[in-house]
């Protein structure tokens, strides 16, 4: 081969060459104008679109698409689903424990139920907790099973003085034993009480609750606890109320010759006794004027005494003669 011929030859490969060079570089920036591109920030591999070199923002979500919304602003949806799995494994325990509950006791699931939040209720220990609990256990109380009866009077005892009036009303239970356990609860919270004059109301409504005499004449007993005159006032509303049961205003009267020391004769000598016993002593002291008047002295007596000075010394004393 002469030297022009290898010239020839070597310009038609040096030709071949640059239109493959040509046609490479064509392909890749058409390749490249909307593609992705690795870069590294921060020691991390991160992944943005480009177009013609230049940054391009994700395509924008439809409005109201919040399924794009999410995916687009790249938030994650594990914490949802541990909270919502969470739950789901809650209220799964929850159902086995009802369900649990309800072949124990024999009884339905809804009756379950509310069994199981009662004692889930006083298990708990706080404050509303305690309101939950009471505000279950009154409507408890009126159901004609006996096993959701005495489950809520458990809760009311635990409610204490705040649970009374419905603790009252169970002492009138048909179920002895529920009234007998109503007794010991009442008793516990009763004293709890501080104020006379709420203690005065809740005897009061002791007396037209129930008939047995034993607890009643315990209940009337805790009058002599109070301030007398409002012992006495409350005695009146017993006896003349329609609403007391016969053994309620029976042991009303037993209380009152037991404070008084004097048979009973009428409202109206309780309501005068009562008066009595709210007006100033005429000794100086606090006991009123029905004292003075039970050692013989009179009316007018009361409105003209001065309480007697009190001595400096004692006189000297006088001796017999030998």
């Amino acid at each position: 081969m002469n030297s022009k011929t290898l010239l020839l030859v070597a310009g038609a490969l040096a030709l071949a060459w640059s239109v493959v060079v040509f046609v490479g570089k064509k392909e890749e920036k058409a390749e490249g104008a909307n593609s992705w591109s690795v870069k590294t920030e921060g020691g991390k591999s991160t992944k943005k679109q480009t177009e013609h070199g230049k940054e391009k923002m994700p395509p924008r979500a439809k409005k109201g698409d919040k399924g794009d919304v999410r995916v687009n602003s790249g938030l994650s949806d594990a914490p949802a689903a541990a909270a919502e799995s969470a739950d789901q494994k809650a209220t799964g325990e929850m159902l086995q424990e009802i369900l649990r509950l309800a072949k124990e006791l024999g009884m339905s699931q809804e009756q379950a139920e509310r069994h199981w939040r009662l004692r889930r209720f006083i298990e708990g220990g706080g404050e509303a907790d305690r309101k939950s609990a009471l505000r279950l256990a009154r409507e408890m109380r009126l159901s004609k099973d006996r096993r959701d009866r005495e489950a809520a009077l458990q809760a009311l005892g635990w409610g204490g003085a705040a649970a009374l009036p419905e603790i009252t009303e169970m002492l009138a239970d048909v179920d002895p034993e529920i009234a007998e356990a109503a007794f010991n609860e009442w008793t516990t919270a009763f004293n709890e009480l501080q104020d006379d004059e709420m203690r005065c109301e809740i005897i009061a409504a002791a007396a037209s609750s129930f008939d047995n005499e034993t607890h009643m004449d315990s209940v009337m007993l805790e009058l002599t606890k109070v301030d007398k005159a409002m012992a006495l006032e409350t005695i009146a509303k017993i006896i003349q109320s329609p609403e007391s049961t016969a053994t309620g205003a029976a042991c009303a009267k037993a209380i009152y010759e037991h404070m008084m020391d004097k048979s009973y004769s009428s409202v109206k000598e309780v309501l005068d006794d009562a008066k009595i016993a709210n007006s100033p002593s005429p000794m100086g002291d606090d006991t009123g004027r029905l004292e003075w008047m039970m050692y013989g002295g009179t009316e007018m007596d009361v409105e003209n005494v001065q309480p007697a000075e009190p001595l400096e010394e004692h006189p000297p004393a006088v001796l017999p003669d030998n």
